[in-house]
């Protein structure tokens, strides 16, 4: 595998390369692209109306560990 350190020096190039700054989790997300807000509210949905429902539904099939094993 070539480093592109390797490959720029065979290459002649010396010029700077724009790099995105992506020093923290939040600078890298919104870099990418992903709107947290929206994902945190859709995780927040997910856990107050799903979850509770596999839990009601695990304790009546008797599935439902309380303790771990």
């Amino acid at each position: 595998m070539v480093s592109l350190h390797t490959f720029l020096d065979t290459t002649g190039f010396t010029g700077n390369i724009p790099l995105p700054d992506v020093s923290t989790k939040e600078k890298a997300q919104r870099y990418i692209g992903l709107d947290m807000p929206a994902l945190n509210s859709k995780k927040e949905r997910f856990l107050n109306t799903i979850v509770p429902q596999w839990i009601q539904k695990a304790k009546q099939n008797k599935r439902f560990i309380t303790q771990p094993m």
